[in-house]
C-alpha cells in the first residue's frame, strides 16, 4: 500500500505561527520583517494563502536564508 504524502512544495509554505516557530522568532517579529523592515518579500518569502485572502504562508528555508543575509549585513555595518 502506498501512503499519500503531502506535495513537497506544500511543506515549504507554512502558516505564520508554524513558520515563526521553525525560525525561532515570534509571529509579530516575522510579520515585521515582511511589512516594515522589507527583509522578506512577497512572492519570494511570503505569499497569500489561496484559501483566505488574509492568511500568509511563509517559505521557511528562503526566510532563513534572507534573515541570515540580513544579520551578516548588519554585522558588517557595526
Amino acid at each position: 500500500m502506498v501512503s499519500k504524502l503531502p506535495h513537497p512544495e506544500s511543506r515549504q509554505w507554512l502558516p505564520t505561527t508554524e513558520a515563526a516557530y521553525q525560525l525561532g522568532i515570534s509571529p509579530c517579529t516575522l510579520k515585521r520583517y515582511f511589512k516594515r523592515d522589507g527583509i522578506l518579500l512577497e512572492g519570494v518569502h511570503v505569499k497569500r494563502s489561496p484559501v483566505s485572502n488574509q492568511a500568509l504562508r511563509w517559505n521557511v528555508n528562503l526566510c532563513l536564508d534572507a534573515l541570515h543575509r540580513a544579520s551578516q549585513t548588519e554585522n558588517l555595518r557595526r
